[in-house]
């Protein structure tokens, strides 16, 4: 059976967003704003039903591949930050 598999290309520098969640509001802001040291848009998207996470939408301007990767490993090993999408 042949794969009709296609690549996505990407094109830089481009405009990209991630979902961060973690627990404390301000922490994670100040761990965003740590990370990205630039340019960026920061949405709040939501609260848990308990209230115990919370969401953002970071949206910026990534010059390549490995900076798009080094972003996102930074930003998922953060220990104010849970999850990164």
């Amino acid at each position: 059976m042949l794969s009709d598999k296609k690549e996505m290309r990407i094109s830089y520098p481009c405009s990209w967003s991630y979902k961060i969640i973690g627990q404390d509001k301000d922490m994670v802001k100040e761990a965003i704003t740590a990370i990205t040291a630039g340019k960026y848009t920061l949405n709040y998207s939501n609260a848990s039903r308990t209230g115990k996470y919370h969401s953002w939408s970071l949206t910026l301007e990534v010059n390549s591949e490995a900076e798009r990767n080094t972003l996102f490993k930074a930003l998922k090993n953060h220990p104010q930050i849970k999850i990164v999408i």
